[in-house]
């Protein structure tokens, strides 16, 4: 039987299995899709990092500390043509010409080094005696603003100090030519004769010597004759007499004018004259 629009029932049954049939194999085909895609490499997740708040610190060792000198150094040679000169009747003279003050060092070794010195201006000296020394040859390395005060009887020199500053001092005397007297000579009948160098006649005494007031001498001569057992004998003013040889010190002195008198007596009995002569003392805080 006919359909009123021209198609049987055979008709609509074969279309509509032929529909359902198109759609499983379409389904199939989204499942074989869907497989292929999972057939791709496995990715493993990396994992999750979390990152501390608190802050990382480096220990670091403290830069080095550098200590800055405060004082200074000195040092003193002092030589006979490249040799040590051991004579120990020469001394080292170190003067602090701010503060007026003045230290003395013996001749133990022919060196001296003077450490923990005080920023200043200084006046290092070596006195001798010009009938024994001559012809001193001096050097001052690392000596700021340095004055040579070298003279025929003294080597030396006048410089500022700074802290860490390193001062190298030499000086080179050589020996004279003593006057040997010959055996046939007479009987020493002269006297010696003495020389005081500081202060000069109507000077000026401006420092203490190891806290006393002193005049300089050069140790006293006796015509060629050997000074063994010279004595020098002085006084201040009318003060009682003393000896000593090289200083000549009183414990204290007032500021103002005052007068030294002295004379040398050698180990034959000859007996020089008293010489006398004025000087004034102006010591700050004397």
């Amino acid at each position: 039987m006919k359909h009123p629009k021209g198609f049987t029932p055979a008709i609509y049954l074969l279309i509509a299995t032929s529909m359902l049939a198109l759609s499983a194999l379409g389904y199939k085909s989204f499942q074989i899709a869907s497989q292929k895609t999972n057939l791709s490499p496995t990715i493993t997740p990396s994992p999750t990092i979390y990152l501390s708040s608190t802050p990382i610190i480096f220990s670091t060792l403290p830069p080095p500390t550098t200590i800055t000198p405060s004082t200074g150094i000195i040092r003193v040679s002092l030589t006979n043509q490249n040799q040590p000169l051991t004579d120990t009747t020469l001394t080292l003279h170190i003067r602090n010409e701010i503060i007026q003050e003045e230290k003395i060092y013996n001749n133990t070794n022919s060196l001296w080094e003077i450490r923990d010195v005080n920023p200043g201006k200084y006046k290092v000296t070596i006195p001798f005696i010009y009938t024994n020394y001559y012809s001193p040859e001096r050097n001052c390395q690392g000596c700021r603003n340095q004055e040579d005060k070298s003279e025929n009887q003294v080597c030396g020199f006048v410089f500022s100090l700074q802290a860490g500053d390193n001062v190298k001092i030499s000086c080179s005397l050589r020996k004279a030519t003593q006057l040997n007297l010959p055996n046939s000579a007479q009987p020493d009948t002269l006297p010696p004769r003495t020389y005081i160098f500081y202060p000069q006649p109507n000077g000026t005494i401006t420092y203490k010597t190891d806290g006393k007031v002193c005049a300089y001498e050069n140790p006293p001569t006796d015509n060629g004759a050997s000074t063994e057992g010279i004595q020098t004998f002085y006084k201040f003013d009318d003060r009682d007499w003393q000896s000593g040889i090289g200083y000549l010190c009183a414990d204290s002195l007032p500021n103002g004018p005052h007068t030294i008198s002295f004379y040398s007596k050698d180990k034959a009995g000859n007996v020089e004259s008293t010489t006398t002569f004025p000087f004034t003392v102006d010591i700050p805080g004397n």
